[in-house]
């Protein structure tokens, strides 16, 4: 008789069984028990880690993959949030940043830190891997030209870079041929002015450093030709009415999705949109004062006017909280030849609060020829822009 390490189990038949263990104990034990189902166990303990694990299980994991490059070889997904106010010791910090140097198939990367402490924690000119998908905060208000100057040299050794996520803080330009596949931004405007010139990029997500850029003019013609390109687009409050409808009536030819998100006052009858919006989406939060009785409705009278006015228009959505102030109704309204019908979701206000940046299922780069879905889901689908 056959041992259990002895089974000749098909990969077909375990790998989605594998995949579907949420218990990370329970797939420890499997891995354990039998050599059949060892490695495939392995790349899902390996493929996904983020530091919000308890210290001891961070550590832990950093110092596995730091003895064993097979098992770092396998994480494709790493996400390091470091408390800009905690001491970190140097030997952690080495930990760190070799455990990173390991992983030399990592795809995507999350990195909240500040450099002048963490500096040791991210060797940038010692990585080896090329990202997908790149998420680079830097928590405190000035940053040394010689850390942006690093960052920047190697972000244009990036060559596969799809999306990025950046909040720049300062005027510099990254220029082609660094990240030429790159189709997805966030960030501020000082990102865009980084980074869309010169590049087919199809997808901004606009956002403010907390505290600046309200009431900073933005130059929409240092980047007019590749707004041209862009097919999605969310952007924040803090965008001046006029600054909106002078990009809307010169610069977004192509735009087929447009997100407002964190609107504290919602006219939509009197809204202005690019003329091949698919899909408009407002996410609405009401200023606290008004948030015990606020409902954010837009009724479908509403939403004839705008569906008559623009006919490429096919769906609009709505969120805003409930009276409990925790949950987010979820309004979908869709044309249905003359009439407008309502599809209610329930979400969680953080799904939508900072922008779910939802793209419309043809978009696809035609440069790259790889489609933007895949692009989201080939590396997990629990990464999370904020």
């Amino acid at each position: 008789m056959a041992t259990l390490n002895q089974l000749a189990v098909p990969l077909e038949l375990f790998r989605p069984i594998i995949n579907n263990i949420e218990d990370l104990e329970t797939l420890c034990n499997l891995c354990l028990s039998c050599d059949a189902f060892r490695a495939e166990a392995e790349h899902v303990l390996y493929r996904s880690y983020t530091s919000k694990h308890t210290d001891e299980r961070h550590l832990l994991f950093l110092d596995t993959v730091q003895r064993n490059p097979r098992l770092a070889a396998l994480v494709r997904s790493y996400r390091l949030e470091m408390d800009p106010l905690a001491h970190y010791s140097s030997t952690t910090l080495d930990l760190i940043g070799s455990a990173l140097q390991n992983m030399i198939n990592l795809k995507d990367l999350s990195v909240a830190i500040n450099p002048a402490k963490h500096a040791n924690a991210v060797p940038l000119d010692k990585f080896n891997f090329q990202l997908k998908r790149l998420r680079w905060i830097e928590q405190e208000e000035d940053v040394s030209n010689e850390v942006g100057d690093m960052f920047v040299q190697w972000l244009s050794t990036q060559k596969d870079l799809l999306h990025l996520d950046w909040l720049c803080r300062r005027t510099q330009l990254v220029k082609p041929p660094a990240c030429p596949k790159l189709l997805s931004l966030r960030g501020t405007q000082k990102t865009m002015y980084a980074l869309l010139p010169g590049r087919n990029i199809v997808r901004f997500q606009g956002v403010s450093i907390r505290g600046h850029g309200r009431d900073e003019m933005i130059d929409f013609d240092r980047v007019s030709t590749e707004l041209a390109n862009l097919r999605s687009l969310s952007v924040r409050n803090y965008l001046q009415y006029n600054d909106y409808i002078a990009l809307v009536d010169r610069y977004l030819p192509s735009l087929e999705y447009l997100e407002l998100y964190e609107l504290y006052n919602l006219n939509a009858t009197s809204l202005k949109i690019p003329p091949n919006v698919k899909i408009l989406v407002f996410s609405v939060r009401p200023p606290v004062q008004y948030q015990t009785f606020y409902n954010g409705a837009i009724d479908e009278n509403e939403a004839k006017i705008l569906f008559e006015r623009y006919n490429k228009l096919q769906r609009i959505d709505l969120a805003f909280l409930t009276n409990d102030q925790q949950v987010c109704h979820y309004k979908r309204l869709v044309r249905r030849g003359d009439t407008v019908q309502e599809e209610p979701e329930l979400l969680a206000w953080e799904d939508v609060s900072f922008g779910r940046m939802e793209l419309i299922e043809d978009v696809e780069p035609g440069a790259t020829g790889t489609p933007i879905e895949e692009a989201e889901v080939e590396y997990g689908s629990d990464w999370n822009w904020e």
